[in-house]
């Protein structure tokens, strides 16, 4: 007998002795997913319909007797049989998950002007009060810290730009004094030879010392002053972290000390 005529003929007799058709087509289904190689050839062999209807008593008396001893293909079915109640009996994993953790989570308390005077809340009118009290000598330290750093920050751009005109300034001014300087020696090479070469050779020397001039205040003005920027917006990043745990800390442990 082919497989699907098999499991057709044992469907209908599952139904005919009174197993529901939607739980006899699970059985069906489950029991073609666990099927092996000698359970197909064993129902191959199969002629008859007498011979399904015996399977399908045998399955039935399972699920019916758990005690009674069963082959490899009736304990299947009888555990299938038991899916249906187990479903049933059973929550789903998701919505028990979300049941447990609204039971576990704490309690949120929300406040309102209607309950702010009540004695379970004087933390929070102590912390709130003295808060508006001390907003002055709060809001004048908070100015210090924050002027403080707004006149790092504009020291040191300032520092920039400053350093960036005067190396301008250094590298026209030695080529200026440069120039001339060999101009001027060229014009007393002939009736001065040795006060032409000294005036070039001089000439020379100021170009050297305005490289070296220009090349340091460009390396302090583009890559340290910035470089201690980023570090100085670091720290200042690092305070105001601080600050807002200092609120929150000092927040907490007054709402739960009164």
């Amino acid at each position: 007998m082919e497989l699907d005529l098999f499991e057709k003929e044992l469907e209908k007799a599952l139904v005919d002795r009174g197993i529901r058709a939607e739980s006899a087509h699970r059985h069906i289904t489950n029991l073609h997913r666990s099927l092996t190689d000698d359970d197909k050839s064993e129902i191959e062999s199969l002629k008859s319909a007498d011979e399904i209807g015996k399977l399908a008593d045998s399955i039935v008396a399972a699920s019916r007797r758990p005690d009674v001893a069963v082959t490899k293909k009736e304990e299947i079915e009888e555990y299938i049989q038991k899916e249906e109640q187990e479903d049933k009996n059973t929550a789903s994993p998701v919505k028990s998950a979300e049941s447990t953790k609204a039971q576990d989570a704490p309690e949120e308390k929300h406040f309102s002007f209607n309950t702010l005077f009540d004695p379970e809340n004087r933390g929070v009118l102590v912390f709130w009060i003295g808060l508006i009290v001390t907003l002055p000598i709060t809001l004048f330290l908070l100015g210090i810290i924050l002027g403080l750093f707004a006149a790092v920050f504009a020291v040191l751009i300032a520092l920039i730009v400053g350093l960036l005109v005067a190396m301008v300034a250094i590298v026209a001014v030695g080529a200026v004094v440069a120039l001339a300087g060999i101009i001027y020696g060229v014009t007393q090479l002939f009736p001065f030879t040795y006060a032409g070469l000294y005036e070039i050779g001089l000439a020379l020397f100021v170009i050297g010392v305005v490289m070296l001039a220009a090349l340091a205040l460009y390396n302090v003005a583009i890559r340290f002053l910035p470089w201690v920027i980023k570090k100085v917006s670091v720290l200042f990043l690092f305070v105001c972290k601080k600050l807002k745990e200092l609120f929150i800390y000092t927040k907490r442990k007054v709402y739960n000390a009164l």
